[in-house]
């Protein structure tokens, strides 16, 4: 059963990338003249994050428990940075951007070898 519930976290994390990632990509190609120089700020440290969790997201394939805790780091690093960043009226972004990180590295967590 834990090993069923871990492989069911990791395909969660998978899609939650691959979700995440689309919309990236969705997002950069719908500018027009964008170079590295245009991207905001608040964007960078979101890639930063996300490319933590990803870290993590490879790591918890060798070391369930380091993994789970890099991405839980980031995806709770996301959610506080959209809340720094807006306040109470970002909690919406906040959820959105840290729940489906959240919620598979809790289940990693608790369900590690």
């Amino acid at each position: 059963m834990k090993k069923a519930l871990r492989i069911a976290a990791r395909a969660l994390l998978t899609c939650a990338f691959a979700f995440f990632l689309t919309i990236f990509i969705g997002e950069m190609l719908s500018e027009t003249n964008l170079t590295l120089k245009s991207i905001p700020f608040d964007l960078w440290v979101v890639l930063g994050l996300f490319a933590l969790m990803l870290i993590g997201y490879f790591i918890c394939f060798k070391k369930t428990l380091v993994g789970a805790l890099v991405i839980m780091a980031g995806a709770l690093g996301c959610a506080a940075f959209m809340l720094i960043r807006g306040g109470l009226d970002d909690l919406d972004a906040a959820a959105i951007f840290g729940l489906p990180f959240t919620i598979p590295a809790l289940v990693l967590i608790l369900n590690r070898p």
